[in-house]
């Protein structure tokens, strides 16, 4: 096109009350819509509604209807506006297998009091010092002690899970009793006194 046909053709959208901008703006419009319409023909295409289907009614608009309507007479649903009579269904025919059902074995039921039972309170050992820095360090120093003690610790990744949970469980066993604490002791002041012979 040359120059002089757009002017042309400006002059002649100008003159009808069109400008450029509002001929953009219906352009795009249009596109969007269009856009739009082609969007919704393909999302149909992917999941066509099957008529046959839509038209059966299935299992459950039958229960339905059976919970609205009485399968001996014929009973009337009153909404504000009219009245539907409901159509009397015919009853499933059931299986002709019946099955009997499996009782769980039941375990007597606990009697419920609303007394609250006692808690029985631990209380903290008393050879283990109450303040949190000391503690860390005594139980630091009973571990150090534990692993003198015992065999060296082993490099492969197993057999160290296990001697971990070892010496967790006889720091614990420590912790708890203060005669295992004695003979751990004991068991340590033998091994220094083995190695300073040595």
């Amino acid at each position: 096109m040359k120059s002089t046909d757009f002017s042309e053709v400006n002059n002649f959208l100008t003159q009808s009350g069109l400008d450029l901008r509002t001929i953009a703006i219906i352009s795009m419009v249009i596109l969007l819509a269009l856009i739009v319409v082609i969007y919704l023909l393909l999302k149909n295409r992917e999941h066509p509604v099957d008529a046959d289907n839509a038209s059966k009614p299935t299992v459950a608009d039958s229960v339905i209807e059976a919970t609205v309507t009485d399968n001996t007479s014929n009973q009337t649903v009153s909404d504000n506006t009219n009245e539907i009579t409901s159509i009397e269904l015919e009853p499933v025919a059931a299986s002709t297998t019946e099955v009997e059902p499996v009782l769980a074995p039941t375990a007597p039921v606990p009697a419920f009091s609303l007394e609250p039972k006692a808690e029985i309170a631990k209380t903290a050992p008393t050879h283990i010092p109450q303040d949190t820095i000391l503690r860390r360090h005594y139980l630091a120093h009973i571990k150090y002690m534990l692993e003198t003690v015992t065999f060296p610790r082993p490099t492969e990744i197993v057999l160290r899970r296990h001697y971990d949970h070892l010496i967790t469980s006889q720091l614990e066993a420590c912790v708890e009793d203060e005669a295992e604490l004695n003979k751990l002791i004991r068991r340590y002041e033998e091994h220094r006194r083995d190695a300073a012979i040595k």
